[in-house]
């Protein structure tokens, strides 16, 4: 009997923590859409179709119950967004040299 009511909450552990990563993901994937309809107009097609894709992607995946899968879709989802910034930034890093870039910037001290 101890054993039986060990299985049963192992069961609700694992539910929850699939109902949790697919909350996760609706979450994701609401914030994603947001920003991809924001941003279309001003990234190339092909990272806007990325993004598209890894969306359906997470989408299909997060129809099964496998977790790690779940999480591994969301993984690639977030980074297929950041190319968002990537592109807001003035292109790819690749194409910045690769370095940490910051941009310069003159303040003016304002007195009180």
């Amino acid at each position: 009997m101890i054993k039986e009511a060990e299985l049963h909450a192992q069961r609700d552990q694992d539910r929850k923590a699939l109902i949790d990563v697919r909350n996760a993901a609706d979450t994701t994937i609401y914030s994603i859409e947001k920003s991809l309809d924001e941003y279309r107009s001003k990234i190339p097609a092909a990272v806007a179709s990325e993004i598209g894709s890894a969306l359906a992607d997470l989408r299909k995946e997060m129809t099964g119950d496998d977790i790690e899968r779940i999480k591994s879709k969301l993984d690639a989802a977030n980074k297929a967004v950041s190319r968002i910034g990537q592109q807001m930034a003035g292109g790819s890093a690749g194409s910045q040299g690769g370095g940490d870039q910051t941009p310069e910037a003159e303040y003016e001290e304002v007195k009180k």
